[in-house]
Formats: structure tokens, sequence, C-alpha cells
């Protein structure tokens, strides 16, 4: 079949990040030349094993490229507390018997060879911290005229409209780098973490998954230490897989145009970055404020049954 999308998708599993690639790998709308693991929930050596190894379960031969190990001007700070010790929930794997290996390039060098040597109009997705993404801009601008769009899951569509101090992870982790690739002039689309809010899996969700097929056993038990407190003991917010459906499913989706840019906050000594809009009169990108869940889960739900 013909691909409608040829994207390269920065990821850093992350649960979500696992039901994002079920979704764009099942969807079968996607040329996907390349895989980067972003610096983000775990350090980069769990992240680029939790990478290969999901490619491995998905019975997907894609190159993996190693991303930034830090954010561009701070330390790493992860995210155990909402993915777990493995990085993947409550599910975990014998990390010796990994079968592939990640590209001897960094990510963004990674991209910019596949970019240039392709040169095809490529969109970017973003499913993590988008440091590797930043650096391309930065010491690559030659190849932004093959990038079509930035779709990344990430910032608060609340903050935009009344700035607050809660710190949206992927964000936070490199606000510097959000803000290199909102004032690049390539056009981005803000998937915020509010919708994985509402698109989660319940309890009755994730019973059917275990039920469904060996990946959906596979995601159930990465679930099971998967901790969201927005949603808390609901069931499992999806955050990452949102931006993938809204490529695969525009029209479920409300967007809105805005003026995307950082702004930071101190408290107690430190700082961080968050994603609002002071300037109404310049548009800069979309942010998807709402999306049809309903529409959502069956068609996560049909493609999931499709995998062996």
């Amino acid at each position: 079949m013909a691909y409608k999308i040829r994207a390269i998708i920065d990821t850093d599993p992350g649960v979500d990040d696992v039901c994002a690639l079920v979704l764009a790998f099942g969807s079968k709308l996607f040329d996907i030349p390349l895989i980067c693991a972003a610096g983000g929930n775990s350090p980069m050596e769990k992240i680029t094993q939790n990478t290969l190894h999901v490619l491995e379960i998905l019975k997907r031969d894609i190159p993996v490229a190693k991303g930034a190990t830090k954010p561009l001007e701070r330390e790493a700070v992860y995210a155990p507390q909402a993915q777990g010790s493995s990085g993947l929930g409550g599910y975990d794997f014998d990390r010796s018997k990994i079968k592939t290996k990640p590209i001897e390039k960094e990510a963004f060098e990674a991209i910019y060879e596949t970019l240039m040597q392709d040169k095809k109009m490529t969109t970017l997705i973003s499913l993590g911290p988008i440091t590797n993404f930043a650096k391309l801009i930065k010491f690559h601008p030659d190849c932004l005229q093959y990038i079509e769009q930035i779709v990344f899951m990430g910032g608060s569509k609340d903050q935009i409209v009344e700035p607050s101090i809660y710190r949206e992870f992927n964000v936070a982790y490199d606000p510097e780098a959000s803000e290199i690739v909102l004032k690049s002039g390539i056009p981005v689309v803000m998937v915020p973490m509010e919708l994985g809010h509402f698109a989660y899996f319940d309890k009755e969700d994730i019973e059917k998954i275990r039920k469904t097929n060996k990946l959906g056993k596979i995601l159930a038990k990465m679930f099971e230490n998967y901790k969201d407190h927005h949603v808390g003991g609901l069931g499992a917010a999806v955050h990452d897989s949102c931006a993938i459906y809204y490529l695969t499913n525009p029209e479920h989706f409300t967007t809105e145009e805005r003026h995307l840019q950082i702004e930071f906050y101190k408290k107690d000594d430190k700082d961080f970055g968050f994603i609002t809009n002071n300037d109404l009169k310049r548009k800069n990108g979309k942010v998807c404020i709402d999306m049809n869940i309903d529409a959502f889960k069956k068609d996560f739900f049909e493609i999931l049954k499709h995998y062996k």
C-alpha cells in the first residue's frame, strides 16, 4: 500500500510511548526510516534498550539511534515514579538477550543524514523531551527545508491561557530545547498532556487488552506499575498515543491556531520552562484542544487485535 505519512519518531519508552508505537505501526499509514531514543523517562542506555526491545516485540526492523544523554543546558531528571524502575511499568525483560543494536551516529546526526539523503518531506514526531530535534535545528539548519512539521506531545493547554507552576514533564525536562523548536519557523502541532487524562484505559479496557492477544498481555503487564497522578487508580493514561492518533485521524481532533513560546518560572532556587501564549496576534502553531475519546479507543482495539 502507499504510505501517507513519512515520519521519524523520537521516543523515550515509557508505557504510553509503547502504546503510541503500537498505533503507528498498526495503522500502516507511516513510512518510518528511523526511530530515535529520546532522553527523558529513564537514562539513555535503558531508553535505548527499551526502544530496541519494543521494536523486536512489534516485529519491526527499523534503525534506532541513541539520543542526547542530557538536556541542552541542564542535568537530566528522570521519571521512575511514573514509569517504574524498568521504564516500562510492571514489565521487564532480560536485557542481555536484545538481538539488535543501535546505529553508531547520535540521533540528531542520524536524522540529518536521513533527511539529506532522502530529500523527502518528513514529519518529526516527538513523544518525549525534544532535545534531539533541537540539536538538529541548531547544528544543521540546512535540513529544515525537508521537515514538513513537528508534532510533539508536551505542554499543557491550560498553561497557554493561564500560566501555572505545573511541570509538564517533556517540556520541563528540557525547556531550552523546546524554545529552539518553537522559534525555528517549522510548523508545529502541540498535543498537550491533558488529552492523555481523558484518553486513558480504565480497568475494564485493560482487561480487554489483556485478553486480546500476546501483545495485549504485555501491555497489560506494563500498565500494572504505570502511574499518572492525574488518572490515579482509574486506569492508565496514554498521552503519547494522542500524538500518533492526531496524524492518523485528524478528523477526531479540535485544534486552535496559537502563538507558542517558552516562559520560565523560578521556585525554591530552581527554574523550569512551560509553554504559554502571551501574543494572540502572532500564530506559529496548532494546539489540539479536544479529541474524540470513543473513536480513539475503538480504533486502538481494532489495531491491537491485528497484531499476532
